[in-house]
């Protein structure tokens, strides 16, 4: 336990050390805030304007703002995993590993630590910007979330973190150099504002390519996330229909006329995890072989 301990306190410090980790950690975030602020957010605007032309436009911006805080989340999620698990590829391509190796160690805690650490890492992370969110939107709106909201938000970005953290640990353990990291951060950072709806609404996608979407855990995590966000969104409009901007920027999955539930989103989340989870053992047993 003392071994663990002193393992992860180790792997928390590399990702503090280097001011170049915490810009990389939030490059995907920065980008989509700066699209937001510079285009993004008032074309969404001016769509819901269109679609609700007798509600007030500030309080469709925060229609927009809750969009696009409940899919950062998931994306930092990711971006924020990628980077603090890349202490592992480091240790491997300086060869600190095997100083690991010959001390009285297991491999299983060294992985373990690995994990542990990113973990607690995306945690605070998530956190901080669920707490950011949640003023910005009250000072916007008046309205805060309540504790059931806070709860399932919660919930959710705990689900978001275990799954980025378990898949991108799978990734990593197949990676040798910090090049390789670079790159793999590079067209992960390109892919998720696409697959979660930050960049374009999911709605507005081919049929074809929006299932395929709607199947992957990274859209399900954005959409429980964006389901905690948006009871809000009914406070403050009012009594009007938001069952097609729900469709169109996926805080509702459908496949033809069936939506997923949230049970099932659970599930499916749960089962990816447990997947790469399988999957990532598998790996490291056969590294431990080796």
């Amino acid at each position: 336990m003392y071994s663990l301990n002193m393992l992860v306190k180790r792997n928390i410090k590399y990702y503090y050390r280097y001011k170049s980790n915490i810009v990389y950690s939030f490059l995907s975030v920065m980008i989509i805030i700066g699209l937001n602020i510079l285009f993004l957010s008032k074309m969404t605007t001016d769509g819901f304007a269109a679609s609700f032309p007798g509600i007030d436009r500030a309080k469709l911006s925060f229609l927009t703002d809750s969009i696009m805080f409940a899919a950062l989340i998931p994306i930092s999620s990711l971006s924020v995993s990628l980077v603090a698990l890349s202490v592992m590829v480091n240790d491997v391509e300086k060869k600190i590993n095997l100083d690991f190796m010959t001390a009285p160690i297991k491999r299983s805690v060294i992985m373990l630590s690995y994990l542990l650490s990113s973990l607690i890492i995306c945690l605070v992370v998530a956190l901080i910007f669920i707490a950011f969110s949640g003023v910005y939107l009250f000072i916007e709106s008046g309205v805060f979330f309540s504790p059931l909201q806070i709860f399932y938000m919660l919930a959710a970005t705990l689900l978001s973190v275990l799954f980025s953290n378990i898949i991108i640990l799978y990734i990593m353990s197949f990676l040798k150099t910090e090049n390789g990291v670079g790159g793999l951060g590079t067209l992960i950072g390109t892919l998720i504002g696409f697959i979660s709806g930050a960049y374009m609404p999911i709605g507005v996608m081919p049929e074809a390519i929006r299932y395929v979407i709607n199947v992957l855990p990274f859209l399900q995590t954005t959409a429980l996330i964006k389901q905690a966000y948006l009871p809000n969104v009914a406070k403050v409009l009012g009594d009007v229909d938001l069952t097609e901007v729900y469709k169109l920027y996926g805080s509702d999955i459908y496949f033809k006329n069936f939506i997923m539930p949230p049970y099932l989103l659970i599930i499916s989340i749960i089962a990816y995890t447990v997947l790469f989870g399988i999957l990532a053992l598998i790996r490291f047993r056969k590294l431990q072989n080796k």
